[in-house]
């Protein structure tokens, strides 16, 4: 008879499955659960294994309790006893090694308790000191006992499910991995929520591993379990949908790790997996399905966050930074708060393509820059400096739309052209030299910085404005000569051919033939 104050999915999962039977007042004596060791040690979910590992776990220290009734020797004491438990204790870490860890953790220990002088355990449990949760069980109860604590090294105490505490030389404790995937499965099928001895409430799982993929894939099996008796399945039926094969539960803990690498959450995750589960009743296939989960979103994730990466090292004004914390929140949020398969894969679509194409944008908004940059006449270029600030200052904004982003740059490229074609684009190369002849440095720094005042429309037209900026840059241009000032204004034919001839004299000036006279500095004029 199954206990009626367990879960069903305990009951079938942890409990024997035998005929109904009385003690002898008549009442009912409840299928044997699962005992402590065998929990402790690994809670297997099939039966067969739980009676396999009771089986091996029954064989330590048998054989020298049988040497001893065969001569008739007393049982150990004092130091002797000590060493005999420690052995047993050793040997029983082995057959807990010898089982898959599904979940690490830093600081759990399998604990023995020995009364009356034993050199096997009357008593096993979990102290998980990472959690500050002991758990242990026994074969008539109900489910997981819990306590809100653990030992300490020095001192008794009392596991959930003893009347009393063992003393503090009583109890071995050996450091293991962390849980089972059992053991994960029967504290989500049985746990009693509540210190077995004070009754302060716990949650089921510790917060800090709460919606650890393992935990969260150990709560989908005991729904499955459940699932599986509600449509009129056996304990069997039940076992079967909670089992899972170890190479899928190698796979699982891969896949986990892969996708926690690039963003997914444990909840998401585990949608993945829920998925998988929905369409798979094979392991073998779900292994497969899973595979097939990383296979298809784990390169993708990884390019984006590539592109991303890109974009970081572009040149944006200084707006990289907000763009790519913009593309990085939405990208994490999907990765995050995605509620099913479909919605992780259809809001990914959108985002991988809406990425793909903005980074080419950027990359444009990059190179714009760099040509408009190439149009400045000096660092201190206000004019300029502006348009790239403002043009930065748009594309950073957090609705800027693909239509908006092309606009801006657009913009920036037909001014540069604009620029470019202008006769005072000719004055670079004027100005260049200029800085580089001991004698005209000064004078080239000086149109230079003139140059940098005008307005950009006014440098696109020059000379032909009649602004005091563009005559005062034309004054300094001639070097203080006003008629020949005037004559280059609104004269762009003879303004280019006059910057053209000074080039030529200041390179004379600078690299003179030998047969030639040198060129005196205050012969350079623009004659008109």
């Amino acid at each position: 008879m199954k206990n009626p104050y367990g879960t069903k999915e305990y009951n079938a999962l942890f409990q024997e499955n035998e005929s109904e039977i009385a003690d002898p007042q008549g009442r009912p004596i409840y299928d044997k659960g699962i005992s402590c060791h065998v929990f402790a040690i690994a809670s297997p979910i099939h039966w067969t294994t739980c009676k396999e590992l009771n089986n091996k776990y029954c064989e330590i220290g048998m054989q020298k309790e049988l040497e001893r009734v065969m001569n008739d020797t007393p049982s150990p004491i004092g130091e002797e006893l000590i060493q005999e438990r420690q052995t047993n204790m050793h040997d029983i870490l082995q057959l807990r090694n010898n089982q898959e860890t599904c979940l690490q953790v830093d600081d759990i220990y399998l604990c023995g308790g020995f009364r009356e002088g034993k050199s096997c355990p009357e008593h096993m449990w979990l102290e998980d000191a990472t959690h500050n949760m002991s758990l242990d069980t026994f074969i008539n109860r109900n489910g997981i006992a819990l306590r809100n604590c653990t030992g300490n090294l020095n001192q008794g105490f009392q596991p959930g499910c003893e009347g009393h505490q063992f003393e503090a030389n009583d109890i071995i404790r050996v450091k293991v991995s962390g849980y089972t995937y059992g053991q994960l499965v029967a504290i989500a099928a049985g746990s009693e929520r509540c210190d077995a001895l004070t009754t302060q409430a716990m949650p089921q799982f510790p917060h800090a591993i709460a919606d650890k993929p393992q935990v969260l894939m150990a709560i989908a099996a005991v729904n499955r379990a459940r699932e599986a008796l509600n449509q009129g399945g056996d304990r069997n039926a039940a076992r079967n949908a909670a089992y899972v094969h170890p190479d899928w539960l190698f796979a699982i803990k891969n896949t986990n790790n892969r996708l926690a690498e690039v963003g997914f959450t444990p909840a998401t995750i585990q949608h993945l997996i829920n998925h998988n589960q929905t369409k798979e009743a094979d392991h073998e296939q779900f292994y497969q399905a899973v595979l097939t989960s990383i296979e298809r979103f784990v390169p993708h994730v990884r390019q984006a966050q590539d592109l991303i990466d890109q974009i970081s090292q572009l040149d944006l004004g200084g707006s990289q930074d907000t763009i790519t914390n913009r593309l990085q929140a939405i990208k994490n949020n999907i990765l995050q708060n995605s509620n099913s398969s479909k919605d992780l894969s259809d809001k990914w679509i959108e985002f991988a393509g809406d990425l793909k194409d903005r980074v080419q944008l950027y990359q444009d908004h990059q190179k714009a820059r760099q040509e408009l940059v190439a149009c400045k006449f000096g660092n201190n270029d206000a004019r300029i400096n502006k348009l790239l600030a403002d043009s930065a200052l748009k594309i950073g904004q957090q609705n800027m739309t693909m239509g908006q982003l092309k606009e801006v740059i657009e913009l920036l490229n037909l001014q540069t052209q604009a620029l470019k074609n202008s006769p005072a684009e000719s004055l670079r190369a004027l100005i260049d030299l200029g800085k580089s002849i001991p004698g005209r440095q000064e004078w080239a720094q000086k149109i230079e910085e003139a140059m940098a005042t005008l307005p950009l429309a006014h440098r696109v037209n020059f000379p032909t404005n009649q602004s005091t900026s563009v005559k005062a840059a034309l004054l300094i241009l001639t070097q203080g000569q006003k008629e020949h000032a005037r004559a280059l204004l609104n004269n762009p034919q003879m303004f280019t051919e006059k910057i053209n001839k000074a080039i030529q004299n200041l390179n004379k000036e600078l690299h003179p033939e030998p047969e030639e006279e040198e060129f005196e500095p205050n012969n350079m004029r623009f004659n008109c």
